[in-house]
């Protein structure tokens, strides 16, 4: 699940809703959901009233089926607004009010990973965009540590025109 106050509607992946176990509903007027890669999708159908549950809250939504793959569902803006929602992206918490006002805390996974690090996800995305990447291995060469018969002693500095073609 994903609370994502960047998005205004609710969506389910393609991939949960026979888990659902009801067919969707038809709307007149169908939904443009644009896409974080800027793509446009036309749906124009919804899944009505379904029974959410979080923490013991019970909540009826309505979901847009949507080819996602990383969430099976994204509840957005909407949605946090109606239940009162506070997210603190540091703690990983999302606090809100359920259907009889009780306050419900849900608490997400919390991996400490170094900021200079990207996901795999994320490297997909940019690589779809078209961008460049490249794949760097980086290694202390005047570290105490040695490591895999490291670059001589007597080098004293690799310029990024030299190549090592070989380890001592």
């Amino acid at each position: 699940m994903l609370f994502d106050p960047g998005v205004t509607h609710l969506f389910i992946a393609h991939k949960a809703v026979g888990k659902l176990g009801r067919s969707p509903s038809r709307v007149g007027k169908g939904f443009i959901i644009s896409t974080p890669l800027g793509k446009h999708v036309d749906i124009d159908v919804i899944y009505i009233g379904i029974k959410l549950e979080i923490m013991g809250c019970e909540m009826h939504v309505d979901l847009i089926p949507l080819g996602i793959h990383d969430f099976d569902i994204i509840l957005g803006i909407d949605w946090l607004g109606k239940y009162r929602a506070q997210m603190d992206c540091f703690a990983k918490t999302v606090t809100f009010s359920g259907s009889t006002s009780e306050r419900v805390v849900f608490r997400g996974e919390r991996n400490v990973i170094p900021n200079c690090l990207i996901s795999a996800m994320t490297a997909q995305k940019i690589i779809r965009k078209g961008c460049e990447v490249y794949l760097a291995l980086v290694v202390d060469v005047y570290g105490s540590k040695r490591v895999l018969g490291c670059v001589s002693e007597k080098t004293t500095r690799i310029t990024s025109r030299e190549r090592i073609t070989s380890f001592n």
